[in-house]
């Protein structure tokens, strides 16, 4: 046999050890690629009703956007405005464009906004000057744009001074800007980062192979120096024996690299097999996809050159020394490594009885590369559940597959707060911002610091639906600060918006590196509805309520103030079930001793809406019963009169507008109206108006005073009073409601203000409702005898007394107060069926994931088995220069066990000591990664050092690692005789059978 080919194909036990270490080492590597890709593509394929209808970039300048929009690509220019004072936001879309799934802006459409619900004169004034324009309701359904923006035409824009663009690109998802609908893409992003902090880290498996084949490498060279120095003797030129050690390396990387490659996947698909046998939830399928091979193929060449390198670093001292000087020592410890050890053995009390310290080096190296593991999989699993709190109580809907998807009230966390436990109502939103993945959440923010110990550092907190708070990590890394604006994209449904920064905030963990919005926000970025949310985080649950559990009750009934006699009417009665299981009950509901019952289904945290029907009978007065609800109806003559739309005050000379209709709401025509004083010594007007066809008439009131308007059809007759004086200013008449009027805690309220014009001429009010958690303000036109309806949602609240009120112009014109009650209920609700433990994020990913478990065991199993070999392959070095030390141990009498129990007690003081200062270079290696933006996962930096607790765990299981793979080193060796181990290697035969013949 040939040198060349005994070098090459004669392996010892240590030559298989060492491809055994590249092997578990590159199936780490190949494990966790495949399981994180894997879970990047279930979130893909779970995501992929969310892809990306387009993308959008804002410009500041609009001059830039048009210079940037490329063919096919559309200019939204926008202007920011002021309207009656207040700030708002004008976009123009030009004609016919499909913004998304914008509804096209069409020659007629004029100016629109969504939060208007009649046709009302508005006034924009921008830096350019100022327009006018009748801006009708916009239909929200689809819309890409918020609800508060006003929606023209581009001159418009332009007229008043354009003070930025959009550039909206349809297709797949930009790396610039952001995308319309961001879910997807968010995923998709995160999954690359994650896997780029994980390629960051594999120098260490990089640095772990190298360290590994160079000390067998080197071995190989002491044991196989007679053959060295025979064919260097012989001819051979130092290149050509470097070229044969080089070779061998790469044969013993590639074996490893192949086999570990085999192992990988093997274990990586065992993980998930597992978890479905003990049955773990999980969705996640390992294959070897293109991606893989993408990844894989690199980082496997990488590995293969690491290897080579480190066997040839291995021979080079061999070849370089004259043949007839090649002896056992011809590849002693570096004057480095004598150093360090030299230090520690006068510096620490403790020294090796059986080892040398010579064995620090390669396994500080080799712990280092497991603690930077250790860091980075620990970083990925609370990146992958970032609001997990052993404390925190999530409430969803049972059943969601996602929190995206589940729906809950918000009312859950008021009825919390009312009884004194902290909750915040969210809703998850998935950025993308310039090709970053950013997390963001719709919440309050002061509930929200108040279950997660967030606090404001700059700034505010975040109020209207245009701003935002961000954490300090994402301002740092976005470069924003206070006062400047923020793209962002639609979550779960196409969506545009602008927010500005109006704080900052700092707190634990990953919330650092989240954006806060109001939920008015969320909701129009992720399409929830009014009053619901996606779950409510808490602090605990309540205590089980005097019912012991769940039941639905009657959250509202509605019913008509006035019906006619003899006749029939409708009832809706809305029953909510605030549990966490559907339950079926009997439904009674009562009105003038009719009964109408039912038995009904309401699916779990749901409300269900009947509607019945009932006689009205004789008239006189009624009350609607269902539950512990009520609502009065008055019965009334079906020719009785009533008279609508005529102020409580007006100035003389004035002559209002009023309408008489009967009690089925129908005109009267022909009616007699007249005004006579309120008493005997008052004069008034005799004359006698008569209403027309659509029971309209104008009341002259001519003198100062209170006047009694009559008003005569038949045999029936109303009356009505008037205060007439000077300086009453013309307004309209005004009714303000709330509905339902006493909402439980799961309901949500609205106020709504019925206006009508009595004068003669065309009157323009601005109109403002405010109520709790609600500011509604916008500018009506009414025309002489024209009526509108302004409506707003309030706030869930938890019990107690609210109110509302209405202003025109400034002055308060109507108040209502209504009760919120009702949380008993919704509380025993939460203590039978509130859910402990992880929170919505860790929720949203887990679910993703499969299950988290699965990836993070593997991970850190795999992990441990690579540093185990690595550990096993330094000590085989450490022992086997021990050899003839341990061969004179067991001549002496030392039993097997006493052997391992030295290298044991050796083992682990070299441990301990590799074990600090792997904590120290791989966290100190980690913080420099940090700063250069490569540890991050789905948005979120990942930590680069432990925590108390884990900086001891660590070095205990470093510890642990190095005395396991040191027993396996001296397993192997203890297989040898006594006699084996006694005999001199540089005299005895040569382990490679090649002789000086050959």
């Amino acid at each position: 046999m040939s040198y060349r080919r005994a070098l090459l194909v004669r392996w010892s036990r240590r030559d298989r050890l060492a491809v055994l270490v590249v092997a578990v080492t590159v199936a780490f590597l190949t494990g966790a690629t495949l399981l994180l890709l894997a879970a990047g593509g279930q979130i893909a394929v779970a995501a992929t009703d969310y892809g990306s209808s387009g993308s959008a970039t804002f410009h500041g300048d609009p001059a830039d956007a048009r210079a940037a929009a490329g063919p096919g690509e559309v200019v939204l220019p926008v202007a920011e405005v002021t309207v009656d004072g207040d700030p708002a936001t004008l976009v123009g879309v030009p004609t016919g464009v499909d913004v998304g799934a914008e509804r096209p802006f069409r020659p007629g459409d004029g100016t629109t906004s969504g939060e208007l619900s009649v046709p009302t004169e508005v006034t924009f004034e921008g830096s350019a000057g100022a327009v006018e324009r009748t801006v009708e309701p916009r239909d929200l359904r689809g819309s890409v744009l918020p609800p508060s923006w006003f929606v023209t035409d581009p001159g418009t824009v332009e007229s008043v001074g354009a003070t930025g663009a959009f550039v909206v690109r349809e297709g797949a998802e930009s790396r610039a800007g952001v995308p319309l609908l961001g879910a997807l893409a968010f995923f998709l992003r995160g999954t690359e980062q994650a896997l780029r902090a994980l390629a960051a880290v594999a120098g260490g498996a990089a640095l772990l192979v190298g360290v590994t084949v160079f000390s067998v490498s080197r071995m190989s060279v002491r044991d196989r120096l007679p053959t060295i120095r025979i064919v260097r003797a012989t001819g051979a030129t130092p290149r050509t024996v470097l070229g044969v050690f080089a070779l061998r390396a790469l044969l013993l990387t590639g074996l490893g690299v192949a086999l570990g490659y085999a192992v990988g996947v093997v274990v990586a698909s065992g993980a998930v097999t597992a978890a479905v046998a003990v049955g773990l939830p999980t969705t996640l399928s390992v294959r070897v996809s293109a991606r893989a091979v993408d990844v894989l193929v690199p980082l496997y060449g990488t590995l293969l050159l690491v290897g080579i390198v480190a066997g040839v670093a291995a021979i080079r001292p061999a070849v370089r020394t004259p043949p007839g000087r090649l002896t056992d020592d011809v590849s002693p410890p570096s004057s480095g490594e004598s150093t360090l050890a030299a230090r520690l053995s006068d510096a620490l009390p403790w020294r090796p009885s059986l080892l040398r310290w010579r064995a620090l080096v390669p396994t500080t190296a080799t712990l280092s590369a497991f603690v930077a593991f250790v860091v980075v999989v620990a970083g990925l699993a609370g990146t992958a559940a970032p609001v997990v709190s052993a404390d925190g109580v999530t409430i969803s809907e049972p059943g969601a597959a996602h929190p995206v998807a589940s729906n809950v009230p918000q009312g859950y966390a008021d009825a919390l707060r009312a009884r004194g436990i902290d909750a915040s109502a969210e809703i998850l939103l998935f950025e993308v911002v310039d090709g970053r993945p950013v997390p963001a959440r719709g919440a309050t923010f002061g509930p929200f610091a108040n279950v997660t110990d967030a606090s404001l550092v700059r700034g505010r907190p975040h109020a209207a639906a245009g701003e935002a708070t961000v954490g300090r990590d994402l301002a740092r890394a976005l470069g924003i600060e206070v006062g400047d604006t923020l793209t962002l994209g639609g979550s779960t449904r196409s969506a545009l918006t602008r927010v500005e920064v109006v704080g900052v905030f700092e707190a634990p963990g990953p919330y650092d590196d989240q954006v806060l919005v109001p939920l008015a926000t969320a909701r129009h970025l992720a399409e929830q509805e009014s009053g619901l949310v996606q779950f409510v985080r808490a602090e605990r649950l309540p205590a089980a309520g005097p019912s012991g559990g769940a039941s639905s009750e009657v959250v509202g009934i509605s019913a008509p103030s006035r019906v006619v006699a003899n006749g029939t009417f409708r009832v809706r009665v809305s029953v909510r079930n605030p549990g966490f299981e559907d339950e079926v009950r009997d439904l009674v509901v009562r009105f003038r001793g009719q009964e109408r019952s039912t038995r009904i289904t309401v699916p779990r945290t749901r409300t269900r809406t009947l509607v019945f029907q009932f006689g009205t009978g004789n008239p006189g007065t009624g009350t609607v019963r269902a539950g512990n609800r009520t609502a009065t109806v008055e019965v009334l003559r079906e020719d009785a009169l009533e008279v609508t739309g005529l102020p409580g005050r007006a100035p003389p000379g004035s002559e209002p507008l009023l309408r008489v209709t009967n009690a089925s709401g129908f005109p009267v025509a022909g009616a007699s109206v007249t005004v006579v004083g309120a008493n005997a010594t008052e004069g008034g007007d005799s004359r006698a108006r008569t209403t027309g066809e659509d029971g309209l008439v104008r009341v002259p009131l001519s003198e100062t005073g209170t006047r009694t308007v009559r008003v005569t059809a038949g045999d029936r007759t109303t009356e009505t009073r008037v205060t007439v004086a000077e300086g009453v200013p013309r307004d309209p008449t005004v009714t303000l409601v709330v509905d339902p009027p006493s909402p439980s805690v799961l309901a949500v309220p609205a106020a709504r203000l019925s206006l009508s014009n009595p004068w003669n001429r065309t009157l323009v009010r601005t109109v403002a409702i405010e109520g709790p958690g609600t500011e509604r303000r916008q500018s009506v036109r009414l025309a002489p005898g024209g009526s509108a309806s302004v409506g707003a949602d309030l706030a869930t609240r938890p019990p107690g007394s609210y109110t509302v009120t209405a202003s025109l112009n400034g002055s308060v014109v109507a108040e209502r107060r209504y009760q919120v009650t009702g949380d008993e209920r919704v509380l025993s609700a939460l203590a039978a069926g509130g859910r402990t433990g992880t929170t919505g994020v860790g929720q949203a990913i887990e679910v993703a994931f499969g299950n988290l478990r699965i990836v993070v065991g593997a991970l850190l199993g795999l992990a441990a088995l690579m540093t185990v070999g690595g550990t096993t392959a330094t000590f085989a070095g450490a022992v086997h220069a021990r050899r003839r030390t341990v061969g004179i141990h067991r001549a002496t009498g030392a039993r097997p066990r006493d052997v391992l129990a030295l290298v044991a007690r050796d083992a682990a003081l070299v441990g301990a000591v590799a074990s600090v200062l792997a904590v120290v270079l791989a966290q100190a290696g980690l913080l420099v990664l940090a700063r250069l933006g490569y540890l991050a996962a789905f948005g979120v930096g990942l930590p680069p050092t432990l925590g108390p607790l884990a900086l001891v765990g660590t070095i205990l299981g470093g510890v642990a690692l190095t005395v396991l793979g040191a027993g396996l080193a001296t397993v192997a060796l203890l297989l040898a005789s006594p006699a084996d181990l006694l005999e001199e290697r540089t005299g005895g035969p040569d382990p490679t059978g090649v002789s000086e013949g050959d």
